[in-house]
């Protein structure tokens, strides 16, 4: 159950990052802001990591416990 939640949660937050970004496209009138947009991204796609393995790990241990 926790692991189909999880997959779920995960792909929505995937869901809302894609969406977003076919909302707002990116636009730079510079290679600085393009460097910009592209360490935002980077920073997103790297929380969203984190947040799916403290999830991972938190499954992980109730499992161990039981």
């Amino acid at each position: 159950m926790l692991r189909t939640n999880t997959a779920r949660f995960a792909a929505g937050a995937v869901a809302v990052v894609m969406a977003l970004g076919a909302v707002t496209p990116a636009f730079a009138a510079t290679t600085a802001e393009l460097q910009a947009q592209l360490a935002s991204l980077l920073a997103t796609v790297a929380s969203l990591q984190a947040q799916q393995l403290d999830t991972l790990d938190q499954s992980l241990e109730q499992l161990s416990e039981e």
